[in-house]
Order: C-alpha cells, then sequence, then structure tokens
C-alpha cells in the first residue's frame, strides 16, 4: 500500500498551481484525484484490517466515479488475488498499469505546461527588472527621491525573477516515473498463480528493474525459477539481491548454492 508518492506530489504541486493552470484542460482530472483521495485512504484502511467488504463498496464508488483510477484497481486486484480469483485481479492490475501511465502522462502535460508559464513569468520579469533598474538610474540623474523607491521595486523584482529561475529548474528536474515495482510484483503473482510462468518471470523481472531492493519480487523470481529447474537463473538473481541489500530466506539461499529444490 505505498503506492500514493506520485499521486500526493502531483495534489500537492499542481493544485497549488491550479489558478496558474485554470485554464489547462487536465486540471478538472486532478481535482477528482483530489476529491476521490478521501475514499482511497478509507479502502486502503479497509484492506489492511481485512474488511474485504468495507474495502471493496469504497473501491467501487472511486472506480464508478472515475473509472480509470489506477490506485483503485490496484488495491481491487489484490482484493481479488486474496480471495483466489486471479483472472479477474489480473484484469484489474491491468487496468492500474494502464491507469498509472494515463496518469503519470498527465503529470507530465502539467508539468511541461507550468514549466512554459514559468519560462514566460521569467521572461516578464527580466523586461520588468530591465525597466526598474533604467528608472532608478534616471531618477538619480534627476536627483529624485523617487530613486528609494524604484531601489525598493528593483529589488523586489529580482526576488521575483530568482524564483521564478528556482522554479523552472525543480520543473526541469521532475522526470517522468515507470510503472512502481508493486505493481509489476502483483501482476506477477497474479500470472504465477494463473501458470503463465514465462509472464510472470517478466513481471518480476521488470519490478527488480523498476525498484533493485523490492525484496519480494526477488523471493518469488527465485522460486519461480525453482520449480523449473532453472538454477542457474536462480544463482545469478540471488548474487543480484545480495549486491541489492535484500534478505533471502536461510533454506533458500541453501537450496539455490546446492542446485536443487529446497
Amino acid at each position: 500500500m505505498k503506492i500514493k508518492s506520485r499521486l500526493w506530489l502531483a495534489l500537492g504541486g499542481f493544485v497549488l498551481a491550479s489558478a496558474l493552470l485554470a485554464q489547462t484542460p487536465d486540471i478538472p482530472l486532478l481535482e477528482k484525484y483530489k476529491a476521490l483521495a478521501p475514499i482511497i485512504e478509507k479502502a486502503k484502511a479497509c484492506f489492511l484490517k481485512g474488511d474485504q467488504a468495507q474495502c471493496e463498496k469504497q473501491l467501487m464508488e472511486c472506480l464508478g466515479k472515475l473509472p480509470e483510477h489506477h490506485e483503485a484497481h490496484f488495491i481491487l486486484s489484490q482484493l481479488l488475488y486474496k480471495r483466489g480469483a486471479f483472472d479477474r485481479a489480473l484484469d484489474h492490475i491491468l487496468a492500474a498499469e494502464s491507469g498509472y501511465v494515463r496518469f503519470d502522462a498527465m503529470i507530465r502535460r502539467l508539468q511541461e505546461e507550468r514549466l512554459k508559464r514559468t519560462m514566460e513569468k521569467k521572461d516578464e520579469m527580466m523586461g520588468v527588472v530591465d525597466q526598474l533598474l533604467k528608472d532608478n538610474e534616471a531618477a538619480k540623474d534627476r536627483g529624485s527621491c523617487q530613486s528609494v523607491f524604484y531601489q525598493s521595486r528593483y529589488q523586489q523584482g529580482v526576488h521575483e525573477l530568482e524564483q521564478a529561475e528556482k522554479d523552472t529548474k525543480e520543473n526541469m528536474g521532475i522526470a517522468s516515473l515507470p510503472v512502481p515495482a508493486e505493481y509489476h510484483y502483483v501482476h506477477g503473482n497474479c500470472l504465477f498463480r494463473l501458470r503463465r510462468y514465462p509472464e510472470a518471470e517478466n513481471k518480476y523481472l521488470a519490478a527488480i528493474q523498476s525498484d533493485p531492493r523490492c525484496g519480494p519480487a526477488y523471493i518469488n523470481l527465485l522460486n519461480l525459477y525453482y520449480i523449473q529447474k532453472q538454477f542457474a537463473q536462480a544463482k545469478s538473481v540471488l548474487e543480484r539481491a545480495e549486491a541489492n541489500q535484500v534478505a533471502v530466506p536461510a533454506e533458500l539461499k541453501k537450496a539455490i548454492v546446492r542446485g536443487q529444490n529446497p
């Protein structure tokens, strides 16, 4: 239940900027995510308490209002997995992944638009600061007492320009995020239960690629190699896990080293 950082980054960073981006079509969709956040939090709490009925009720309410909500699909896939409904769980983790990709694309569009507006503000402020500097020099030449006023306005303009530059750099530093490791991991589990082993392997590898310290993905991938007696691959994954400081159960490690099923 860790997948909320991307959503909260968006809500914290872009809803605050909604006035600046008021004409951007993606803002209403982002506002929907914001409005549904309390429902998602309730669903998570119910899931952790084991209250499946209430959890499902909250999730269905959320999906009824926003069918592409990736977090709702992600939690629902885990709920269905617990019930042994692996086919349905697979459908929802697929929806979670595609929803996440669309959500990420939306965030990127908002970032690009905000960066564009920030650059425009920066250009505007450069012109204002330049004009204030000229006005200040002219006031000095005239011996006008307004020089102090212009100097104050100039300093304020410099401060705003520096803030605009900071905003620009911060936006330029925000990169698109891949589908989270937890999504790949749950997807791999569904495929594993459906005995679709090659696809499950790819999903566990994707989880590790997304998060090199995703312990559960390593463990399940090792188990997958065990049942197929692919011991060379298991040893390679074990080395990768240990290099990333992932704890592997002692018995599992011994079985890999011995080259036999545990």
